[in-house]
């Protein structure tokens, strides 16, 4: 185990593990009972023996474990686990109301996000590709017709091409009261500390997930900061997740290190989820 000192907004203690083709850190958020940002990084340029796949989990709302056990029913071994998409606990509590797609799953959304355009991850299952799209009508129809991938949508995008694309995405996928129809507060709380989830790949084929979780609903890291660190990172294209309670994040490798954060609802279940595997 490597410990080092890195600065941002402020000074964090950041512990590094890796193993094989992955890399896991953790960084302490001061001001945050037991705060941490994780970061889990896995190089599929680097699996030559395709023994990583990424992997969307959807159909219903399920817990953490709920996810963990999904996977190793399929004889899969989970690396990391996230939650993505958004979804409403008024009007749809199972219902995610962004688009998600799963070829591994046979499992997809019945059409582009509710309150959309939103920002999309698309993952070539056989090739490691990765790119990110809008779920506009025009991509929706491409969406629906490809093979093998998974894609999950979420928003909004923080990076593009290794800049900072926040100010022109929070207005165009409907993330600022201004720029929806109804004037709504979508409760992203972008510019608060928050518990928050993102992620992102890199143009060398690393794909890396974020996690900010704490003891406390209103404590973790802004949007502006998570838009830093992935830039940090060497993101060439990045995105947020869900944030608040329902972030939840899983981390294990074959050495024996298991990371298991539920934030600060252990119960809260979530309708969509991605995955990395080993085979």
């Amino acid at each position: 185990m490597k410990m080092r000192f890195f600065f941002l907004f402020f000074p964090l203690v950041i512990y590094h593990f890796s193993y094989a083709s992955s890399t896991y850190e953790v960084q302490t958020l001061p001001g945050c009972p037991g705060g941490k940002l994780h970061v889990a990084t896995f190089d599929f340029k680097a699996d030559f023996e395709n023994k990583y796949g990424l992997m969307v989990i959807s159909d219903r709302s399920r817990s953490l474990a709920d996810a963990e056990s999904f996977i190793r029913k399929k004889g899969l071994e989970p690396l990391a686990i996230l939650n993505a998409g958004y979804f409403d606990n008024a009007h749809f509590p199972e219902k995610p109301l962004s688009y998600f797609k799963s070829s591994l799953n046979s499992a997809e959304a019945i059409g582009p996000s509710i309150r959309g355009p939103r920002s999309c991850m698309i993952s070539q299952a056989k090739t490691h590709h990765f790119e990110m799209k809008l779920d506009t009508d025009e991509n929706f129809k491409v969406f629906h017709q490809a093979p093998d991938v998974e894609i999950f949508c979420a928003g909004p995008a923080l990076v593009e091409q290794k800049k900072d694309v926040t100010s022109l995405r929070l207005c165009s996928e409907h993330f600022e009261p201004r720029c929806r129809p109804d004037h709504s507060d979508p409760g992203l709380n972008f510019d608060f500390s928050y518990p928050r989830a993102g992620t992102c790949f890199t143009s060398t084929g690393e794909f890396k997930i974020f996690a900010a979780l704490s003891a406390e609903k209103k404590c973790g890291i802004s949007g502006k900061e998570m838009t830093a660190f992935m830039l940090q990172a060497g993101c060439e294209f990045g995105m947020n997740h869900d944030g608040g309670s329902s972030v939840k994040f899983y981390y294990g490798n074959q050495n024996g290190l298991v990371v298991r954060e539920t934030g600060t609802d252990p119960r809260r279940t979530v309708p969509v989820w991605i995955a990395v595997f080993s085979r």
